[in-house]
């Protein structure tokens, strides 16, 4: 817990989203919910792969960006993020490069996973729950 400075219950009222020359820009509460679908992603991915250790990154990602993202983006942009799940390294690579190989990484990335899905759950707390107008993007 961060103490003394700004957290997400400070953001400003969500105003419109265009300007007066009727481009879109993403204000400080859009841009936190971006970054709250985005970490909602990652934690969904990251734990299907942590719980299925047969699974290619690329299934986990995959099926993550079907719960999370996919419902955020047009018919335009699906087929890219679908194609974009292909390019994830191999699950071997991944999880040699995080050192996977070391004496308690098991417990380790348990432990960081746990503690982003509980940040997860408290920005969707937040946003969904208490705020739902500030999810709005």
């Amino acid at each position: 817990m961060i103490m003394g400075g700004p957290t997400v219950l400070h953001l400003p009222k969500p105003k419109s989203n265009f300007n007066e020359t009727k481009t879109i820009f993403i204000g400080s509460s859009s841009a936190a919910s971006l970054a709250r679908i985005g970490l909602e992603f990652t934690s969904q991915a990251l734990r299907r792969s942590v719980s299925n250790p047969e699974e290619e990154l690329s299934v986990s990602f995959t099926e993550s960006y079907k719960n999370t993202l996919s419902k955020h983006h047009n018919f335009m942009i699906k087929p890219v993020f679908m194609l974009a799940m292909n390019a994830c390294p191999s699950r071997a690579d991944f999880y040699t490069k995080l050192g996977a190989e070391g004496e308690g990484f098991s417990e380790r990335m348990g432990e960081w996973l746990t503690a982003l899905e509980f940040i997860v759950a408290d920005l969707n707390r937040f946003y969904i729950i208490e705020h739902p107008a500030y999810a709005k993007f």
